[in-house]
């Protein structure tokens, strides 16, 4: 990344921290509202595993912002990765005043009934090879790449979202849960518009192919 890039990374950090203060600082009262929710908690968890999903997401935002010639694709790109990380410090805070772990006892997604067996990587998340690519592609095959990947990442977001819902009756995070399908579904069908408008497509089985790219049967697995 270039020192432009790096300053870019740093002052987008910064603007989500302000925000995730802001947010904090808004919902804190309602905090105390209730018990805190239990360390093996749907709630708990997923807050877990939401910020470890946001995380990637921003990852990969700041891969594809200092890179990409398309403004289209910056603006998308600097949006998740603002807002996901002023999300990422909301959820880390909710956890640090219900006082529980920021990682919790037992396997990722286990609230919502999922077995990872060992080294399977939650719903939605790129894969190490995936992440590489997406640094080392030009900046027109990187956008396609990133726009598939997190096409992908944000609908296992949805469906974590949904699955928290169907689990909660505490308020402060079905609202916030109900906002992440919401917003992250909108973002779906804007990506998939992009893809059509940039003459690709999903990538099918294969959201990590780019185009004209064989097949990369690993993509989702270790």
């Amino acid at each position: 990344m270039t020192v432009r890039g790096s300053r870019n990374s740093v002052l987008i950090a910064g603007l989500a921290a302000l925000v995730a203060l802001a947010i904090g600082v808004l919902v804190g009262g309602r905090l105390g509202e209730a018990e805190a929710p239990g360390d093996d908690s749907a709630e708990a968890g997923f807050l877990r595993d939401m910020a470890m999903h946001h995380r990637q997401a921003v990852e990969m935002s700041l891969v594809v912002f200092p890179r990409t010639d398309d403004p289209v694709i910056r603006s998308l790109a600097l949006d998740i990765a603002t807002s996901q990380q002023a999300q990422v410090g909301m959820m880390s805070g909710w956890l640090d005043a219900w006082g529980l772990r920021q990682t919790g006892p037992g396997k990722a997604m286990a609230w919502m009934g999922h077995d990872l067996g060992p080294g399977e990587r939650m719903p939605g998340l790129a894969s190490d090879e995936d992440l590489r690519r997406l640094a080392a592609l030009p900046p027109g095959e990187a956008d396609i790449l990133y726009l598939r990947l997190m096409t992908v990442h944000h609908a296992a977001g949805v469906d974590m979202a949904n699955a928290l819902l169907e689990r909660s009756d505490r308020d402060l995070v079905t609202d916030f849960a109900a906002k992440v399908a919401a917003n992250q579904s909108v973002e779906i069908e804007t990506m998939d518009n992009l893809l059509m408008e940039r003459g690709a497509d999903s990538g099918g089985d294969d959201p990590g192919a780019t185009p004209g790219a064989a097949a990369m049967p690993e993509h989702g697995r270790d």
